[in-house]
């Protein structure tokens, strides 16, 4: 289990808002004045689609506070 306090995990959360940031502004650009998608950006949004899969089996990971009780859940 990772803690959700732990500093490696709060650096990944971090990292997965900034491309959320730029998935928010290069897609919709993309979309609107690129005629066809280059080699390199495909393999730029495969690559976004890793990093977002990384981070959903992080969550499952993950230890969370207990609102009721105010404690952190393990497991």
């Amino acid at each position: 289990m990772i803690l959700q306090d732990n500093k490696l995990k709060v650096v990944w959360d971090v990292f997965v808002m900034l491309i959320l940031i730029a998935v928010t502004l290069i897609i919709p650009y993309r979309l609107a004045f690129a005629h066809e998608d280059e080699f390199e950006w495909q393999v730029v949004y495969y690559l976004f689609d890793f990093m977002f899969t990384i981070d959903i089996v992080l969550c499952f990971l993950t230890s969370f506070t207990d609102s009721y009780h105010k404690t952190e859940v393990v497991g």
